[in-house]
């Protein structure tokens, strides 16, 4: 069974040349940073934004689900950078509050990480508002239709604002006697059918914009609004409900946020809110001092309802 000397001088010489493929450092990091990239961006992350992340983490002890946790902050005015920056303060702190934390703060504090961290190790409370697209009920008005023609003083739209004006109704007009607020006004028909309207709330993490065109005569600078307020919902009837309706700002503090739903001391009583919204509940929004856990400008609202 020897094998020819030729075949068995092929042999040698091709065992001789296998050689282990030599690793290349640098082309792996690159490669790394570019699936990275292509990763967060099929997540929704501009290409500019996902490049910065990946360049900063993709080679490190940070997992890549790490930054798809923080991503969202790019959509609530953080920068890349500053996100960056964010993320390695998370990676470097000492435990004790989860991700979920730090974004939940990082919501109301944007592109400021040290602010951010500080919160955090304090021991501080927040929340990221639950989005949410709702009416709430109207019922500050009644109209009663009237019969009027020729030349009248009265309310009517225009370019979007409630004005009095002298006008000559047309067969078709449609004009109410409203009731109710600060009335009566006498007012044009497709006036009077906003004044009657629900109002519209979007809520996003960080604040809200409201239109409410049941404000159009009485304050008209309410009509279209947007602060930067904290959000959560009080059932119907619900002890915390009657809580707060009972109570001073001065009299609530929250003291925590557990499972949904934000904890209040009221005058030294614990009642809980939702943080997301449900039909029937009623919107309580305010001005909140994280570092003390005060509340101002507190403003329970109508019930929700069509809550999309």
């Amino acid at each position: 069974g020897a094998q020819p000397a030729a075949a068995r001088d092929v042999h040698a010489s091709d065992a001789g040349t296998v050689q282990r493929k030599k690793k290349n450092p640098e082309r792996e990091r690159l490669e790394r940073i570019h699936m990275w990239s292509e990763r967060l961006q099929q997540d929704g992350l501009g290409g500019g934004d996902a490049i910065v992340l990946g360049q900063a983490f993709a080679n490190t002890g940070v997992s890549i689900v790490t930054l798809q946790q923080f991503a969202p902050l790019l959509n609530q005015a953080w920068t890349a950078g500053e996100l960056v920056t964010l993320i390695r303060k998370f990676v470097g702190a000492d435990g004790g509050r989860a991700l979920e934390d730090w974004v939940a703060f990082a919501i109301r504090r944007p592109d400021d990480p040290d602010a951010v961290a500080a919160a955090v190790r304090v021991g501080q409370v927040d929340w990221a508002n639950a989005a949410a697209v709702f009416n709430t009920h109207n019922d500050r008005y009644r109209r009663t239709l009237l019969n009027l023609a020729g030349q009248q003083t009265l309310w009517i739209l225009q370019g979007g604002v409630a004005a009095q004006a002298t006008v000559a109704l047309l067969d078709t007009d449609r004009v109410y006697r409203v009731t109710g607020g600060g009335g009566p006004f006498v007012v044009r028909g497709d006036l009077a059918d906003l004044l009657v309207r629900d109002s519209l709330y979007t809520v996003t993490p960080s604040g809200y914009t409201r239109y409410a065109p049941v404000n159009l005569i009485e304050v008209p600078n309410q009509v279209n609004f947007q602060a930067a307020r904290h959000f959560c919902y009080l059932a119907d009837g619900s002890d915390a409900y009657d809580a707060v309706m009972g109570s001073d700002d001065s009299e609530v503090t929250v003291t925590g946020v557990e499972n949904g739903e934000v904890v209040f001391d009221i005058a030294g009583e614990e009642h809980r809110a939702a943080i997301a919204p449900a039909n029937g509940d009623t919107p309580f929004d305010f001005d909140y001092d994280a570092s003390d856990g005060s509340i101002s400008h507190g403003h329970p609202g109508h019930a929700v309802h069509n809550l999309q």
